[in-house]
């Protein structure tokens, strides 16, 4: 997922895979889920903040 979020050259095999395992059903299940989650744990992800808050 990294090297497709900042856009990192492969050689054409290994981007056939990653484009594979995008495509696969429950991935792309999974990064649906990841888009709609809100829960975070403060500790772990600093940069972010609870709705409503600054």
């Amino acid at each position: 997922m990294r090297f497709a979020t900042y856009a990192v050259e492969m050689p054409p095999v290994a981007q056939a895979y990653a484009d594979a395992v995008r495509g696969l059903a429950a991935v792309q299940e999974w990064m649906a889920a990841a888009r709609q989650e809100t829960a975070f744990v403060a500790a772990d992800e600093p940069y972010a903040s609870v709705k409503g808050e600054t």
